[in-house]
């Protein structure tokens, strides 16, 4: 029976600096994630291969020990996914295919607990630092990308490593509704980018909790990311932000307290800022914009009608396991229809990735992919998990994730689930600086103070 305490838990003081090979693996951790590093291999090539990699070494050379209810945790869930391999449509017919990108979401899962492993004890300081730094990178590369020949360096380099088929490829359609070539900076897309941009931006707010001005410096971050990079998807960010900022507790206070005072902020911001949205919008991509209010945008409803459209009919035929990890050329037919249905030409689909590229929106895609009751199951084993990895913000977490990925990705990929990962550290991070867990139940996860 777990017992509660409201006495102050802090086992141990985090070490007081970071050494320099820890935060060069990783940044390269981060950039491989960025620029979609994969690792060929004869015939084919496995996606972030390089971060999978990365994470290996890091997991082999400090001989990481991890606590038996962790382990347990990840064997059930890649367990439940792994039923999918046989209960999923067509499962004979695309059986190696199921279990190749089985294996490569459990490893996207051991990537995701490396890192956070190598990371919980950095000083809030110097996660605080880094991920400023690199938001203003992103952000100041995307610029230089726009006016200086720094675009043909990152054109080259994407060129040099992307996988077949997934090169972006509407250059020309950015450059009619925008008035410029979007930046990528390195990376696949300029959603990929924007993506990185805002990540990095809600991950320093959750650290700045003693500085005044946060809330400014984030908007500013976010702003300036949508002005030069033209891509709606820094925004998705901002709520999570809002939310961080003002609706979960900060540490060194009672949770609840000016609680109504924080929510009438809370709802105050979001109705200042939907019209300073779209008036930015407007001015920045208005031919776009009048397509997406038009419905004559393909890419947003390939992005948001296509994935919930094409789950209800997943769902209809799969309710319990969904279609499984690997399923998705097993519903092609499915997809061609719902596509037909939403008056889009085919070959659009083929252009934004093609079958595998149907689920951009991880929310969605993930019970598709795991059905009704799979994904419960593996919901309630994240949960636990997220309990052994801090004792603070679950809320502000979860409410990041789904914001995280509205903005793309790939449920089963090494990218969303490291993104999982640094939001769950930073948490870990922040709450167990500040010296004071209060009323904290005495969870097993504070074993990975000690």
């Amino acid at each position: 029976m777990r017992t509660e305490t409201a006495a102050v838990v802090h086992p141990r003081t985090p070490r007081v600096g970071v050494s320099w090979p820890s935060i060069t693996i990783i940044l390269l951790y981060l950039f491989s994630l960025h620029a979609y590093l994969p690792v060929p291999i004869p015939g084919n090539a496995i996606p972030f291969g390089v971060a999978i990699v990365i994470a290996a070494g890091i997991f082999l050379v400090d001989n990481q020990k991890w606590p038996t209810q962790v382990v347990r945790l990840l064997v059930a869930i890649s367990a439940i996914a792994s039923i999918g391999i046989v209960t999923g449509p067509s499962a004979r017919a695309f059986l190696g295919q199921r279990v190749v990108t089985t294996g490569f979401f459990a490893a996207s899962l051991f990537a995701a607990i490396v890192i956070y492993q190598e990371m919980k004890m950095w000083p809030a300081t110097t996660m605080r630092r880094l991920f400023g730094c690199i938001s203003i990178v992103l952000i100041v590369g995307a610029l230089f990308e726009v006016f200086t020949p720094v675009k043909q360096i990152s054109d080259a380099f994407r060129s040099a490593v992307a996988l077949k088929g997934v090169l972006y490829t509407a250059d020309l359609r950015d450059l009619m509704d925008t008035g410029i070539i979007r930046p990528k900076f390195f990376s696949l897309e300029p959603s990929i980018l924007a993506s990185g941009v805002g990540l990095t931006a809600l991950l320093w707010l959750m650290l700045a909790y003693d500085d005044r001005w946060r809330m400014v410096k984030f908007a500013a971050l976010i702003v300036g990311g949508f002005a030069i990079i033209r891509s709606p998807t820094v925004l998705v960010y901002f709520p999570a932000g809002i939310f961080v900022a003002y609706l979960s507790a900060q540490p060194g206070e009672a949770r609840g307290i000016n609680y109504t005072r924080r929510m009438l902020i809370v709802v105050g911001l979001g109705v200042l800022c939907l019209p300073l949205i779209y008036v930015l919008a407007e001015q920045l991509m208005a031919e776009r914009l009048q397509k997406i209010l038009a419905g004559r945008d393909a890419s947003t409803l390939v992005r948001l009608l296509l994935p919930p459209l094409l789950t209800w009919r997943v769902l209809t035929d799969n309710p319990l396991f969904g279609i499984g990890l690997g399923g998705k050329n097993a519903i092609i037919h499915e997809t061609l229809g719902t596509v037909m249905g939403l008056r889009l030409n085919p070959s659009y689909l083929i252009e934004t990735g093609g079958i595998e590229g149907v689920f951009p929106i991880p929310a969605i895609e993930y019970w598709a992919t795991f059905g009704l009751l799979g994904g419960t199951i593996i919901l309630v084993f994240l949960r636990r998990l997220l309990r052994l990895l801090t004792s603070h913000d679950a809320v502000a977490i979860l409410f990041s994730i789904l914001c995280m990925s509205l903005a793309g990705g790939y449920v089963g990929g090494t990218y969303f689930w490291s993104a999982c990962a640094l939001l769950v550290v930073t948490s870990h991070v922040r709450w167990r600086d500040t010296q004071r867990i209060t009323n904290a139940p005495s969870r097993p996860e504070l074993m990975y103070d000690k």
